[in-house]
């Protein structure tokens, strides 16, 4: 499929339209990146499962992967999770040349078993803006 000038220029313009600013993409393109945060842990009864999930008890590590299709490589990614309105963790990494990056949220240094908590992913330029964000609630069942 073969692109005319004109709609790779209305490509880019149209964020700036929308009042997008533009992002650095792989190519050195430009666009607003959109950020997936996919995460999945091993339940107590051995059970591997993708977050969100329901009438779940989170007692070991949780992988996630953040990814941010398009962008150049070497952008910073972070994760933070909050319990309410209080920071419990961060952690930080650079997406790769796929545009992932894979990191693990360790029990008691960035969730606490029976509370609820929120993963928070972002990825930002060199210069700190944030260039896409994205964000996971994470409820537990603790009956007993």
């Amino acid at each position: 499929m073969h692109r005319t000038a004109a709609s790779i220029a209305l490509a880019l313009l149209l964020p700036a339209l929308a009042g997008a600013e533009p992002r650095p993409l792989a190519g050195g393109g430009t666009g607003k990146l959109k950020v997936v945060l996919s995460c999945s842990t091993r339940l107590g009864n051995g059970k591997t499962v993708t977050l969100p999930v329901k009438k779940a008890r989170f007692e070991q590590p949780i992988t996630c992967v953040v990814s941010a299709q398009g962008a150049a490589p070497g952008l910073a990614a972070e994760l933070r999770t909050t319990e309410g309105k209080t920071t419990k963790g961060s952690r930080t990494g650079t997406l790769g040349g796929s545009g992932n990056w894979l990191t693990t949220l360790e029990v008691d240094r960035e969730f606490t078993t029976c509370v609820d908590f929120t993963i928070e992913a972002s990825v930002r330029a060199a210069d700190g803006a944030v260039l896409g964000k994205t964000s996971l609630n994470v409820t537990q069942f603790c009956p007993d």
